[in-house]
């Protein structure tokens, strides 16, 4: 077991595997918490996964889809002048560069710091699409509770950075995303 793997309340497991076409050997480290947080390649073999996945590149093309989506989204705004629109605009510059952090980072889980940021700035981009998702089903906007969740949120992330906290930001922001669905699939309905 690695020292990355043993550290923290919640010590892992660390497995050795093969991956196909290859003679390197790296340990996959699963940190299990209270939801199953899987936390990839150990740090200490990530050098030698390198050539397995190019997760720089992978973040490179999200974080371009995204900003394309959010200039999509602002060249609307521009053209309707609807207030959805801006916060959905927002949302999607946030997720870019909920993304942008990963893109130019070493490899997954190099800085806790930048994931504990990244994961509050996917949770901070659901609130924005939640607001606007309100304001397009013409629904009062939960601004309190939007602020509140922000906070939540932001205080989540910080635990992760310097507790090892046992629930994500990203878990969080899921529950956002999945009640800005709920929204949108009622409004369908009507």
């Amino acid at each position: 077991m690695c020292d990355w793997c043993a550290s923290g309340p919640f010590a892992g497991l660390c497995l050795g595997f093969t991956p196909q076409n290859t003679t390197v050997r790296a340990r996959v480290c699963y940190n299990y918490s209270l939801f199953g947080r899987l936390d990839g390649v150990c740090p200490a073999d990530a050098k030698a996964n390198d050539a397995l996945t190019d997760h720089g590149l992978i973040a490179v093309a999200l974080l371009v889809a995204t900003s394309l989506v959010a200039g999509f989204f602002a060249y609307i705004h521009s053209v309707k002048r609807q207030a959805y629109l801006l916060l959905w605009t927002a949302g999607w510059s946030l997720l870019a560069l909920h993304y942008l952090g990963s893109a130019f980072a070493g490899g997954p889980g190099e800085s806790s710091l930048q994931i504990s940021l990244d994961q509050w700035l996917f949770g901070v981009a659901a609130v924005l699409f939640f607001l606007g998702a309100q304001l397009y089903a013409q629904k009062k906007p939960w601004l309190l509770a939007a602020i509140i969740a922000s906070l939540v949120l932001a205080g989540i992330s910080a635990a992760n950075y310097f507790f090892r906290f046992p629930i994500s930001g990203l878990f969080a922001g899921s529950l956002i995303y999945i009640a800005t669905g709920t929204i949108f699939w009622s409004e369908s309905r009507r």
